[in-house]
């Protein structure tokens, strides 16, 4: 299909089109003989999809992370959907501040009125400090997402998600303030990346057994040696501990939202329960002589970008996995 009869099917201009294989968004054939673009059916497709979007303000640059990423594609949206709304809370907030204004101004005369430019504000309010259910639900599903494939949302489960967002929203409001700022900023690259490992990671230590869990505590203790050598790992922990590793630890140390969390699904329930063992062995062994050398390799490598301290093992049991 050439590209006039696409732009007369879709009713994009042909200017568009052009700007649109130009940034990648589309990439039709080129035919040999005359150089021109001959567009398939599933350029039509992908085109109509970049015109629907459009219509709704999705941003170029977010259409491009839904095209090339449609793993995340509901996430990329959730969260442009939570960043609207944020919008329209600002702007809801400068309308306020302007019918003020207009009511308190003389009908004739405003150049007289030099208190009520004053008393205008100087700065945006502060972001809001508090999650809404909404909020809370969107962050929880992408948190322990990989857990949720596949699952029929029946009446029981709803009940139980919604005595979980209720805990969460009742108990861990900052850690959950800092999931959302960590996850507005990722770049897709990198969250699909991230998702991919933790189904990875999820899998193996869901087929773990009692029998098997001393050998995979001794393979950890080597890949964390590993993982401790390499900058890029150490400076990646560093610079999301807190807006991500304590938050982790602190969700996956709920004792109540670990067992909603636990009849919600018997997966993340073998999971949590074999990768408690996994966590409280690896202390175990850190307080060993043995176990000391990593120890002291830990501290060396994240200093007090770490806690190792007590029987908390929240942080210990996300290093494992991180």
């Amino acid at each position: 299909m050439r590209i006039a009869q696409v732009s007369e099917c879709t009713g994009i201009h042909r200017k568009t089109i052009h700007h649109y294989i130009q940034l990648g968004l589309v990439c039709p054939a080129t035919e040999q003989e005359n150089g021109y673009y001959d567009f398939s059916q599933e350029d039509l497709r992908r085109l109509q999809t970049i015109q629907r979007l459009r219509l709704l303000d999705c941003p170029l640059s977010l259409i491009r992370e839904l095209l090339d990423h449609p793993r995340l594609s509901r996430f990329l949206l959730d969260r442009m959907i939570q960043q609207k709304k944020r919008q329209i809370e600002t702007g809801q907030w400068q309308i306020q501040q302007l019918e003020q204004l207009v009511r308190q101004a003389p009908l004739d005369n405003m150049e007289q009125s030099d208190r009520l430019w004053a008393e205008l504000p100087e700065h945006l309010p502060p972001p809001r400090q508090s999650l809404t259910r909404q909020e809370a639900s969107f962050l929880v599903s992408y948190f322990w997402g990989t857990f949720l494939q596949g699952l029929e949302m029946n009446e029981y489960r709803r009940y139980l998600w919604e005595r979980l967002v209720d805990r969460l929203l009742e108990m861990h409001q900052p850690p959950l303030l800092a999931l959302r700022g960590f996850l507005e900023t990722v770049p897709p690259q990198k969250l699909e990346i991230m998702f991919v490992e933790n189904d990875r990671h999820v899998r193996r230590i869901v087929e773990l057994d009692s029998a098997s869990i001393p050998a995979q505590v001794e393979q950890m203790a080597r890949q964390l040696e590993e993982k401790l050598e390499d900058p890029a790992f150490v400076r990646d922990w560093r610079e999301n501990y807190e807006h991500f590793v304590q938050p982790a630890a602190e969700l996956y140390s709920d004792l109540e939202a670990l067992r909603l969390m636990g009849q919600f699904t018997g997966r993340f329930e073998r999971y949590g329960n074999n990768l408690w063992q996994c966590s409280y062995q690896m202390y175990a062994h850190l307080n060993t002589p043995q176990g000391q050398p990593l120890r002291e390799k830990i501290h060396r490598a994240l200093g007090d970008r770490i806690r190792l301290e007590g029987q908390e093992v929240g942080q210990l049991a996300t290093l494992l996995v991180y």
